[in-house]
Order: structure tokens, then C-alpha cells, then sequence
């Protein structure tokens, strides 16, 4: 009988190390699916720089001071950016990340930008990149204010702003 406990225990063990190990398919969120226009490909031809210059102009477009830039890699960059209006402003954490064609951001990058709006005591976090986020990222409730701006929001905050000239 203990005999066929251990071997039980052994096997649940054994198959949930082969479980972590598979690779489950990632769910996009549905603009990802959308065909992409010609607009939204030039992203690909963009820079660092590039890609900051259009985040820059489309913060100071929605009335935001950015105070402070630090880049964490060759294709993200995190902002501090300051509301200055009496009631509604506050200061926001501004991460920007340049996706390669097809990348798709997870919930756990979204998780971890929440995490430090909270810790810092922002008053929001906004998240701009290029590509598109993971289906699972609309589901996560808990956590700071968070804005979510993928390729398409992108593309509209662009031609909203008239920053096609950065383009």
C-alpha cells in the first residue's frame, strides 16, 4: 500500500514538472488580429529615438510635464511625467517599450508597471508600445490606474494630436 502512495506522489510530481516545462499558447488581444494598416507598419522602421520623440510629443499633446527619462534597454524607456492641474493631476509613470513586428506584452510587464505606480505613489501608470498586449491583460483588476495604449490606440493618439510630423 505505501508502495503505491510514493509512486502516486512521484508520478503528480512528474507530471507537474513536465507541465511548467510545456509552453502554452499566448491569447492576443483582439486588435492584434485586425489587419495592419500601412500606418501602423512604420512602426517597424523605427528607432529608440524615434519612439521617444513620438511618446515625448503625444505627453506634452495630453498636457503632461515629462521631468525625467531613464532607459532600461535598447528598446524601453521609462518616463516620470507631472499633471500639473490642481485636482486632477499627479504624477505618472510613463513605461515605453519599442515591440518588435509580432511581440506581443504579457500581463506580468503590466503587473510590474502597476507595482511600481503603487510603490511610488503615482497617481497613474501608462504603458505605450508598438505592439499589442496578451488577452489576460484586460482581466487583471487589482492594482493601480493603469492606461494601456497598444499600435492602434497609438496610431489614433498620433493623428488625434497632429504629431504626424514625428512620424
Amino acid at each position: 500500500m505505501i508502495q503505491l502512495v510514493i509512486v502516486s506522489v512521484v508520478v503528480g510530481f512528474l507530471l507537474i514538472l513536465f507541465l511548467k516545462r510545456s509552453t502554452t499558447s499566448i491569447s492576443m488581444e483582439k486588435d492584434y488580429y485586425e489587419e495592419a494598416g500601412a500606418f501602423t507598419n512604420r512602426f517597424e522602421q523605427w528607432n529608440l529615438s524615434h519612439f521617444e520623440k513620438v511618446c515625448l510629443g503625444l505627453l506634452e499633446g495630453l498636457g503632461l510635464k515629462v521631468e525625467c527619462v531613464s532607459y532600461i534597454n535598447p528598446r524601453e524607456f521609462d518616463l516620470i511625467a507631472r499633471d500639473v492641474k490642481p485636482v486632477t493631476g499627479g504624477d505618472f509613470i510613463v513605461h515605453c517599450l519599442l515591440a518588435s513586428p509580432g511581440e506581443v506584452v504579457e500581463a506580468n510587464r503590466v503587473i510590474a508597471l502597476s507595482d511600481v505606480v503603487r510603490t511610488e505613489k503615482a497617481s497613474k501608470g501608462i504603458f505605450i508600445t508598438t505592439g499589442y498586449f496578451s488577452a489576460d491583460t484586460a482581466h487583471l483588476l487589482e492594482g493601480a490606474p493603469l492606461e494601456l495604449i497598444n499600435a492602434r490606440r497609438l496610431k489614433e493618439l498620433i493623428l488625434q494630436h497632429d504629431l504626424l510630423a514625428l512620424v
